[in-house]
């Protein structure tokens, strides 16, 4: 079967196809590859195309058998019951590492225990920007703690050894020629993250048995399947990690241009191919319940190796095989296995060389996101409920398949070949979390400033720059201030934002023009707009004078000492001291004197 569509210039295709807009329509069955002539039109210039072939399959037609067939048990069964029964100390296999307790402006002030959630909120928006996704987690739970529908959030680390973790793993099924039999994050033990909503309660005892709060109220800490993921609150997370292997399809759903063979505009063909891809590192998968029916679950990795990734040329295990290895285009024979093989693996080895790269240049571990997806729960069925289970376990196939298919609920936000760093990708298994953030924002600084009608929150960094040479150095210092405003209730009640820059000079010797050219500012900021105006009165009387008699004389010239004697010169001074005097007689002594 073949269709026709027009439009208005060739790059509107080249778009289109980047984005995955770009769909097949024909047969699916033995006689060969579907196919769909994507007629151009332009009134412009269109570099000699006038069609594109696609040999792009409906997604809707890739058969997930042999994933969902794999079951979707999530592998915290042993896990949750563990955590379920400690209490702020440690059960056979698993330690408790603590828990921090996050709530209102009011809760924060009356007890030292509890940290100020509409702070750390503000403070991580300012530093990240609103649209980062931490920002927009931080601040559903702001809000739901504002409204009344939860009064704490509490965060609560552990480590589990091997005995408890060794579930938090799959068979490698459909991966060839890699040297491992199994995929998942347990393999020496996991630690983890979790963030868990309370409406009620006092937070003392909140402290000491949170998870014990939790089993009690909704009958799980960790969820172990789709309904209890279900059940969870808005702002409640889950972050597992550990060293181990994650498998994925790389390059599935994203279509693939092939330009004609002396033309790198004219675009001839578009297919799908991925590779079947393995990576080793330290493995983390995290779960976010937002607000209504939306989940969002992540999986990322420290320290990236490809242990395999060969081109799925046959179907199966989420994606299309290479639909036909040799085609014509433009009168050349184009092997698309070959050519699908090169662009992905450069691709792939591209992104982890960039992660190398960052690590090295800011000497802090930097995580990479293989994917983001948004689940709708409202719809999600057990193939997502499967989906689910296996990324938890290190398997993302099917969640990334589901997320190329319409009415499934799964939405893909990025992946490995699109986007994957973020402004917070540093933060690793803590990126769902609170407490790293805020001790990170603790460390920029925190002022807050009483009045009589509120108070005023400021948080700040710093950033030093200097260089210089010989006995010079120059340099700036910048100042990032942000604040939050609060009313007497202790309610925000605005934001503010502030940049300061602060120049700097040193040396070794102090020449006299030197010290003049910051003197003025000196005086300014020690005495005041009265105490400068009072010495600049006599001071520029003093220096008309001086020129008048010394005429362009340079530094060292006999007369600018001769001068100093002269009675006019003495009267001039003798008359701005005063003056200086009688306008800083207020000052405290320490900047009088």
């Amino acid at each position: 079967m073949a269709t026709t569509r027009s439009v208005t210039a060739a790059w509107v295709v080249l778009a289109a196809a980047l984005a995955g807009g770009l769909a097949g329509c024909a047969s699916d069955g033995p006689s060969g590859p579907p196919t769909e002539q994507l007629r151009l039109t332009c009134s412009g210039k269109c570099d000699g195309a006038s069609d594109v072939v696609s040999l792009l399959r409906n997604r809707d037609a890739v058969d997930l058998g042999d994933l969902v067939a794999r079951g979707a048990d999530y592998g915290t069964d042993a896990l949750s019951d563990a955590l379920s029964v400690s209490a702020g100390g440690a059960s056979a296999g698993l330690t408790l590492e603590g828990t921090e307790l996050y709530g209102g402006p009011d809760d924060a002030e009356g007890d030292l225990t509890v940290h100020d959630l509409e702070e750390l909120s503000f403070g991580v928006a300012r530093r990240f920007g609103e649209r980062e996704f931490v920002s927009r987690l931080l601040a559903l739970r702001a809000e739901q703690v504002r409204s009344g529908r939860a009064r704490y959030y509490a965060e609560t680390a552990f480590r589990a050894q091997a005995s408890l973790s060794e579930a938090l793993s799959i068979a490698a099924d459909g991966f060839e020629d890699v040297p491992v039999s199994v995929l998942g994050l347990g393999r020496g033990g996991v630690e983890g993250r979790i963030v868990t909503a309370h409406a009620s309660g006092e937070a003392r005892s909140l402290l000491e048995a949170p998870l014990s709060a939790v089993q009690r109220a909704r009958g799980f800490v960790l969820p172990r399947r789709l309904e209890e993921v279900r059940q969870m609150l808005p702002g409640e997370s889950l972050a597992l990690r550990g060293e181990g292997v994650v498998g994925l399809n790389v390059g599935a759903g994203v279509p693939l241009l092939v330009a004609e063979p002396v033309s790198a505009v004219a675009y001839r063909l578009v297919f799908s191919a991925a590779l079947r891809a393995t990576l080793e590192g330290t493995v983390d998968v995290q779960l976010a319940r937002m607000d209504g029916d939306e989940l969002v679950v992540e999986v990322g990795v420290e320290q990236a190796r490809v242990l395999g990734a060969r081109l799925a040329v046959r179907d199966g295990w989420g994606v299309d095989g290479v639909v036909d290895l040799d085609v014509e285009v433009a009168g050349r024979t184009v092997d698309l296995g070959e050519l699908a093989d090169k662009a992905l693996s450069k691709a792939l080895n591209r992104k982890l060389r960039m992660l190398e790269a960052r690590a090295g240049t800011e000497r802090t571990r930097t995580r990479l996101a293989l994917s983001r997806f948004t689940v709708d729960l409202s719809v999600a069925g057990p193939e997502v409920d499967a989906a689910i289970g296996q990324a938890l376990r290190g398997d993302l196939r099917l969640l990334q398949a589901l997320g190329t298919v319409e009415g499934t609920g799964v939405r893909r936000e990025f992946d490995v070949l699109r986007s994957g760093f973020s402004r917070s990708a540093y933060a690793g298994i803590d990126l769902f979390a609170m407490s790293f953030y805020r001790r990170s924002l603790q460390r920029e600084g925190t002022v807050v400033v009483e009045q009589p009608g509120g108070a005023e929150a400021w948080m700040y960094d710093t950033l030093r720059r200097e260089s210089g040479w010989f006995f010079s150095s120059h340099g700036f210092v910048r100042a990032m201030l942000a604040g939050l405003r609060f009313d007497v209730s202790g309610r925000p009640t605005e934001g503010i934002v502030a940049l300061a820059l602060q120049a700097m000079e040193g040396d070794d010797w102090m020449e006299r023009d030197k010290m003049l050219d910051h003197l003025d500012g000196l005086l300014l900021a020690l005495g005041g707009p009265a105490a400068l105006a009072a010495v600049e009165q006599h001071g520029n009387e003093l220096q008309r004078y001086v020129r008048e008699r010394c005429g362009r004389s340079e530094p060292g010239d006999p007369c600018r000492l001769d001068v100093l004697s002269e009675p006019r010169v003495a009267e001039l001074k003798a008359q701005a001291m005063a003056a200086f005097d009688a306008a800083v007689v207020e000052l405290p002594v320490p900047a009088r004197e």
